[in-house]
């Protein structure tokens, strides 16, 4: 009976275990398997762990070896093994440091062995005159005439014929280079190592150097598993790929097999340096392995991790569907590319396994092909399988439509309608503002998030301390110009407040003198005592006023204490607490915050009211009550002595005066009268001079309070600039992956700048001025013209000293123009005054220099970009910067927008990384995506005959880009598919 063995996989490349280098028992040379037969050989290799499932059958000069296992496996032999290929070993006539010939391998597919036995015949090699060709007659005329026994035996001498048979290297090279069937099909592999490998090949003066190059660069595969040199053939070590490229024709895959002599090595390399390759179980995997041979590449105990990933999409089916009639259609985990003619059924496919993986957005997208054909789809049922066995299922029937899509969907689904909503010409979305924050939060280290859940969120966190800094600052400045122009006023009022007091002052004498002559006519002495007992008795009346006041703020004082205690000392503590809420401090901890005041307020306070309460009541005196006797005469106490006395004394005194003076009733009211207003004016003056040594001291307070001004004007800035270092270091997780993208990723930044709305300060400033006046500042607009001049700089780039420099500069230069163009009269004191607080407060506000910070591409703002250049922003962010969301990635012809140097230079790579990360599946017609990327599956659209009412069977092959029938269907269906697959090879130096 004779298997037949399948070949290819839907699921398109997936990594599989091979040993490319397995001798089997009755191999010419070396052979120590004893009695083993080849069909217990076989199933012993076939029964390795982790399973074997294509081996390179190994044989020196020959394919005998071959055939044979060929047939065994044919009739079910280790049927487990899906491919066996032949392995021709040859020594070259180049020995190594060991004296041993290097290793030469010549590789093709199964079915043409036969041609490989001819390319063989083709090889020669001399001795004593005679020509010998790699055949077994002639390798066993070699073996009897080298061993000068024409009767050994066949099989001795052909092993002795094989040993002595070493191969020309420039005729192996000749031979190859005019043999149109060897370039097509036959690879060749040279070994690495010391002892029969190019590494051998050397002296102390480097004379072999130039041969070793050329059998390394003649090769195409290197037999290693030495970790070095697998990343040395990779580019990724002493040489760059170019240099690789220039000296050694490109890179190479490294390879490793058991190299099995005997039964106990079957299959088992040493250190478990297994060999991996992502492809079919074909020969045209080993081939694309050289075109990718670190995609397609790995050695060590187990395939790549992404093998095996979580989460990612196994297959997908419909259930109760004539339009779908394939059963299961397989999804390869790594990177699959949907591809067909229109109409095909490309974006049906995609939107049936984003709707069966969980999201719905499609259901409500009026171009999607479930809202289209939704009355069409009848009962069906999509069902996607997952890697890790789980089983989602979506009814695709018009239901679903309106549904919204989860918060944290399954899979990321980008169909063009989507890209579209999102980058809308009319304005950025809230949406793609939304995702664009959410990517860039994903960057930041999750260890060094503070445990914010959100871009906004951790923002909030990181520059609460330098916009808390902004806001008081701000405060500040406002305070210090509301001072500085008090301070102003009162100078202003200085002459004003003199000419005032002088006014107070005449008023008091000329009362003073109509004290006089109302007691003109009695007794000059007596006159003279009651006019010195008046204005002793206004003195200590304004020293009873001040007391009394004095009682009244203590009093206070203690009230606000009190209110302090109870309201806002607890308040404050509040606020701190639920303003730290992270701070994580227990009840006790925040016992510690409980505001106090640091010292014995309440003894202070009460110490004070108690002793200028005794004060007033030794200034006051007793009143004498009504039927007391006349109270004792003061006529002997001097004007010192009455200055001391209580005020309830000196009243009685006044009092007994002017009745002994006989003054009539009528007098006495004028006399208290006058004694009254002489005692307000009294109270007046000690006011005004008080205002008028406050006002003599403005120029030393207004200098004070300015240069405090201008200090905060300084720290507001500086603020800024902490903000901004703190907006730089957020963002610097993501500028290192943007740097790390290429150059289109490296277009795509996040920039910090302060934004100036200039003109919204210099209209504030105008609202003030009269524009119709000659000035600086006529008419309007001019204001901001000479702002940009003079101020704009130092806002948008300057620090704190510089920006406060600018302002104090403007100030100076500007603000006897600025009064001039008053809107307010200077003569309406009161109006001028607001108007000198407002211009102050309008000039030295900061609240109009903020830091802005915004996603660029190539240097413009995204909301300066065209739809087509935010789709570009969008894709580059999912693929390049997006490492944390690691749901399969479903995008609807990314290439839209993309000149075709931007698909192939950029596109390419961060694709290939994007699929290490998450699986990732694409629509497209471009061909560069599907072959420069290397894709690990090509399904292929295609739609049966259109009826009328119902929908047309839609079909999907698949398979990897190893699959000949797959690069037909690349070649045939995308534009340039044919080119794309030669100009990789051009770029990759191969010669098929």
């Amino acid at each position: 009976m004779v298997v037949v063995h399948e070949d290819r996989d839907p699921q398109g490349s997936v990594w599989r275990r091979w040993d490319p280098h397995v001798h089997f028992p009755g191999t010419v040379l070396n052979d120590q398997f004893g009695g083993l037969k080849l069909t217990e050989a076989l199933r012993i290799l076939g029964e390795r762990s982790p399973q074997i499932q294509v081996v390179g059958v190994t044989d020196y000069a020959t394919t005998a070896s071959y055939r044979g296992a060929e047939a065994a496996w044919n009739q079910g032999a280790a049927s487990n093994i899906r491919l066996l290929f032949p392995n021709v070993e040859l020594r070259l006539d180049v020995p190594t440091s060991r004296s041993r010939g290097v290793n030469l391998h010549l590789l093709c597919p199964p079915a043409q062995v036969d041609g490989l036995d001819k390319f063989l015949s083709l090889l020669e090699f001399g001795f004593k005159g005679k020509t010998y060709r790699a055949e077994r007659q002639s390798l066993i005329e070699l073996g009897q005439d080298f061993s000068k026994t024409a009767a050994l035996a066949e099989e001795a001498a052909l092993r002795e014929g094989t040993n002595q048979f070493k191969v020309s290297f420039d005729q192996l090279k000749e031979r190859f280079t005019l043999s149109d069937w060897a370039k097509k099909y036959c690879l060749i592999a040279v070994a690495g190592g010391e002892g029969d490998g190019t590494s051998g090949v050397r002296d102390s003066d480097g004379a072999f150097v130039a041969r070793r190059q050329e059998i390394e660069r003649f090769a195409h595969i290197v037999f290693s598993g030495n970790a070095k040199q697998r990343s040395f053939w990779l580019g990724q070590g002493a040489l760059t790929r170019d240099e690789l490229g220039a000296t050694y024709n490109g890179r190479k895959p490294c390879l490793h097999g058991s190299d099995a002599h005997r039964q106990d090595g079957l299959g088992v390399p040493d250190h478990d340096r297994f060999t991996w390759l992502k492809g079919n179980a074909t020969f045209d995997t080993l081939q694309q392995a050289c075109i990718e041979p670190d995609l397609r590449v790995w050695i060590g105990p187990e395939p790549p991790v992404t093998a095996q990933a979580r989460g990612r999409i196994r297959s997908v089916s419909v259930s109760n569907s004539e339009w779908f009639p394939q059963q299961i259609v397989p999804i390869n985990p790594g990177l699959v590319a949907i591809i067909g003619p229109r109409g095909s059924g490309k974006t049906a496919l995609a939107d049936v396994i984003a709707a069966a993986a969980g999201s719905v957005s499609q259901f409500a997208n009026k171009q999607s092909f479930l809202y289209r054909a939704g009355h069409l789809l009848g009962p069906s049922v999509a069902t996607v399988e997952w890697t890790d066995d789980e089983v989602t299922t979506c009814e695709l029937s018009p239901p679903a439509i309106g549904e919204v899509a989860d918060s944290a969907p399954a899979v990321r689904y980008l169909s063009q309608q989507f890209v579209d909503y999102l980058c809308a010409s009319d304005g950025m979305s809230v949406e793609l503002i939304r995702e664009i924050e959410r990517v860039v939060f994903t960057s930041w280290p999750v260890g060094d998030r503070l445990e914010a859940t959100s871009f906004r969120e951790l923002l909030d966190l990181r520059l609460a301390g330098a916009r808390s800094r902004q806001a008081n600052e701000l405060v500040a400045i406002k305070d210090a110009s509301e001072r500085i122009t008090r301070e102003r006023i009162l100078k202003s009022g200085l002459e004003g407040k003199r000419r005032e007091l002088g006014e107070h002052n005449k008023t008091l004498s000329q009362l003073r003198k109509e004290a006089a002559d109302l007691t003109g006519k009695i007794d000059k002495a007596r006159a003279a005592r009651l006019a010195e007992i008046s204005g002793a008795l206004q003195k200590r009346e304004h020293e009873l006023q001040k007391e009394d006041r004095r009682v009244r703020s203590l009093r206070l004082l203690q009230q606000e204490v009190a209110n302090a205690r109870r309201s806002d000392f607890p308040r404050l503590t509040a606020r701190l607490r639920d303003n730290h809420i992270d701070a994580a401090l227990d009840d006790g901890s925040w016992e510690n915050f409980r505001v106090a005041f640091v010292g014995q307020v309440d003894r202070v306070l009460t110490a004070a009211v108690r002793e200028a309460e005794t004060s007033r009541a030794a200034i006051a005196g007793a009143e004498a009550a009504p039927g007391e006797n006349t109270p004792v005469p003061l006529d002997r106490v001097s004007a010192a002595g009455l200055a001391t006395l209580t005020v309830a004394k000196l009243r009685a005194e006044r009092t007994r005066l002017q009745t002994l003076a006989g003054i009539d009733e009528q007098r006495t009211k004028r006399l208290v009268a006058n004694s009254d207003q002489a005692a307000r004016e009294t109270a007046r003056i000690a006011q005004i001079e008080a205002e008028i040594k406050e006002a003599e001291a403005a120029d030393n307070k207004i200098a004070e309070l300015t240069a405090m001004r201008l200090e905060r004007y300084a720290a507001y800035f500086d603020a800024l600039l902490e903000e901004e270092r703190n907006l730089n270091e957020l963002y610097a997780p993501l500028a290192r992956i943007l740097a790390e993208g290429g150059n289109t990723v490296s277009k795509l930044r996040f920039s910090v700048k302060r934004s100036i709305d200039v003109d919204a300060w210099a209209a504030r400033g105008e609202e003030l001025l009269d524009l119709r006046k000659e000035g600086a500042f006529r008419g309007r607009g001019e204001l901001a013209r000479v702002a940009k001049v003079e101020l704009v700089d130092a806002w948008k780039g300057g620090d704190g000293a510089t920006a406060a420099e600018a302002i104090r500069q403007f100030a100076v230069d500007h603000s006897a123009g600025l009064r001039r163009q008053s809107l307010t009269d200077a003569s309406n004191l009161e109006a001028y005054r607001e108007w000198e607080l407002d211009v102050a407060s309008w000039m030295y506000s900061a609240d109009h220099v903020t830091l802005n910070y915004s996603l660029e591409y190539d240097g413009l703002d995204i909301q300066r970009l065209s739809p087509g250049l935010r789709g570009i922003v969008l894709l580059l962010l999912y693929l390049a910067v997006d490492r944390e969301e690691t749901v399969p990635l479903i995008i609807d012809q990314p290439e839209e927008n993309l000149d075709p140097e931007s698909v192939y230079s950029e596109l390419v790579k961060l694709f290939r990384q994007a699929s290490d990360r998450r699986q990732v599946i694409m629509v497209t017609h471009n061909a560069n995506l599907v072959v420069n990327t290397e894709v690990d599956q090509v399904i292929v659209a295609s739609c049966g005959a259109l009826e009328a009412g119902r929908l047309p069977a839609l079909r999907y092959l698949s398979g990897g880009l190893e699959d000949s029938q797959v690069r037909d269907a690349v070649c045939q269906i995308l534009e340039g598919g044919e080119e794309a697959f030669r100009d990789r090879a051009r770029r990759l130096r191969l010669r098929w």
